[in-house]
């Protein structure tokens, strides 16, 4: 006598992506950030693993509220960075705190810095509800200054770092002149993403397929590299 299987219970998720900032793209994600997202999920260590983070040392009188502005302009310019699992976001607004350190003793203002650096990439992003950059400012007196700005790797990347570096700079100028002007959007994303989704249903990408699956069809090679670390 055999018992009946009931279904397994599913748990509610509380997710509503239309409850944030409107969207102005959904579109589905690359292959290579499904990989990274299921890296992701095996727990909070592998998710940190793919925090991005640069740190920009600025000497000079700052313009803060420049800065500030064109971080937005930053996120204005690159919808990677207002995607969230590839719901692109209208428009992203993210705080750019200051702290300010100019009154602090040289070995409380080191240990705050190294303590602003660790946290920018040991403070995990919420891969669902985002966002997936954040910024912060710390204030080492009126012409000594310094901007982490942090992304996680599944819209950023480190190559992607230089050309948002490069547009901040444009930005800030800009800004703290007054010239006024807008950019005009970067390349999107999310067309890169539907042209991969739309190739996949290709007799050219089926024969790629086809090629690598007779490829490796019988023994796969194993790469075995010396590590730091046991796997």
């Amino acid at each position: 006598m055999s018992a009946a299987l009931s279904p397994p219970e599913l748990a509610a998720v509380e997710y509503d992506p239309f409850a944030g900032a409107a969207l102005s793209r959904v579109v589905p994600t690359t292959e290579p950030q499904r990989e990274v997202w299921l890296a992701c999920q095996l727990g909070r260590e592998a998710s940190l693993a793919y925090n991005e983070s640069i740190s920009l040392r600025l000497r000079g009188t700052l313009d803060i509220d420049a800065l500030r502005g064109a971080v937005a302009d930053l996120l204005a310019r690159h919808e990677a960075l207002r995607a969230n699992e590839l719901h692109v976001a209208a428009e992203l607004a993210i705080d750019v705190p200051v702290i300010d350190l100019a009154g602090a003793a040289p070995g409380s203002r080191e240990r705050n810095h190294a303590q602003a650096l660790r946290e920018a990439v040991e403070t995990p992003f919420d891969l669902e509800q985002g966002p997936l950059v954040r910024a912060l400012i710390l204030k080492d007196g009126d012409a000594d200054h310094q901007l982490i700005f942090s992304a996680h790797h599944i819209v950023c990347d480190g190559w992607s770092f230089g050309v948002l570096v490069r547009d901040l700079a444009t930005f800030y100028t800009r800004r703290s002149s007054r010239a006024g002007g807008v950019d005009a959007a970067a390349d999107a994303f999310s067309d890169y993403a539907e042209a991969q989704n739309a190739r996949a249903a290709t007799p050219e990408h089926a024969a790629d397929e086809a090629f690598w699956i007779n490829r490796f069809s019988g023994v796969v090679p194993v790469l075995d590299l010396p590590a730091d670390h046991p796997r």
